[in-house]
């Protein structure tokens, strides 16, 4: 008789696209601090990648699952592929530039699996320098939640630091959280009409309105740095941004909702823009490290975009353009 082939506990799903050497670092880690609460796979899904990403799995990680892509194609529809080639009964989507640190995936695991209705944990996101980026789960946005930014009010939130587990109805980084199987596929997985960006605080809206909660776990901690980019990928990923928020307020809020959103956006872009742009002012805003006249610089882009939608060029567009670049040769056919 043949021995049954067990299922692992953790599945760690990871896109990457072009980040060779963060993702080496982030499958060291997952090498190093494993869990140790079950068997462990990894699935890594690599997004036609040029940086010689896919050799460099191949050769130094040969136990991962490896999805090697010759299209390019958005983070959703990347995740839900990469899910579907695994199959553990918990997902760990981590994000290639993610390092996780001893006991945060036993953190994450137990938590999982102490109440069944909690259906996706979280932790604590720290920066390069070991500060904390996100503290709290995030509150779902509405419609008129950039107007409590521009005006100062989301300070006023009250963030909880306490070492004890709590739950509650908002959603993790989706760069690094961990999902049960059975509610990912009840929900319908990942919508793939997001590009980037808001498609995990779609995903997890549509898990706590179907009668799960999301815990939070503060000992859980993952180190995710802001991404190191170029203007001109700046520029991108401010259009996509603004794009996802706009079909995420349309899909739960309406088109009255995805309006009222898309003016409250400009109002608080153009109230930071405003003070970072006046001496004194912009140490009220956030830079999570970044110089002052780059923060600035993302947010004009925002306010540009927000105002003149069909101005700019996202990420899906770059994608799109490279796929048509790239596209196999034709086979020729022979006359008979």
């Amino acid at each position: 008789m043949g021995t049954a082939v067990t299922s692992p506990l953790v599945s760690v799903t990871i896109v990457n696209h072009s980040s060779r050497d963060l993702l080496n670092s982030c499958l060291t880690s997952l090498r190093d601090h494993p869990c140790t609460q079950g068997d462990m796979e990894i699935v890594v899904i690599d997004n036609a990648s040029q940086d010689g990403s896919v050799e460099m799995v191949r050769t130094e990680f040969p136990s991962v699952v490896l999805i090697a892509a010759d299209q390019r194609r958005g983070f959703g529809e990347n995740q839900n592929s990469a899910i579907a080639a695994s199959t553990g009964d918990l997902i760990l989507m981590l994000n290639p530039d993610a390092i996780v640190h001893a006991g945060t995936l036993d953190r994450l695991v137990m938590a999982t699996t102490t109440s069944a209705r909690t259906a996706a944990v979280g932790g604590p996101i720290l920066n390069d320098d070991g500060s904390v980026r996100q503290d709290s789960l995030h509150h779902f946005e509405t419609p008129t939640s950039p107007f409590r930014s521009a005006v100062g009010l989301d300070r006023l939130r009250h963030h909880r630091g306490s070492k004890e587990r709590t739950t509650g109805s908002g959603w993790p980084s989706g760069g690094a959280c961990l999902v049960r199987r059975e509610t990912f596929d009840a929900v319908g997985g990942f919508d793939e009409s997001f590009f980037m960006y808001a498609e995990d605080t779609d995903l997890f809206a549509r898990i706590v309105k179907s009668g799960h909660s999301i815990a939070w776990v503060p000992a859980a901690t993952v180190t995710h740095p802001f991404p190191d980019e170029s203007a001109t990928a700046s520029s991108r990923r401010e259009v996509e941004k603004i794009r996802s928020s706009t079909r995420y307020m349309r899909k739960h809020y309406g088109f009255i909702g995805a309006g009222v959103h898309r003016i409250a956006m400009a109002m608080d872009a153009a109230s930071r823009v405003t003070l970072l742009s006046l001496p004194g002012f912009s140490r009220l805003i956030k830079t999570h490290g970044r110089t002052t006249a780059s923060v600035r610089r993302r947010y004009m882009s925002r306010l540009r975009y927000v105002v003149w939608p069909a101005g700019g060029q996202g990420l899906a567009e770059s994608a799109e353009a490279w796929n048509l670049a790239n596209q196999p040769a034709p086979t020729a056919k022979s006359r008979g």
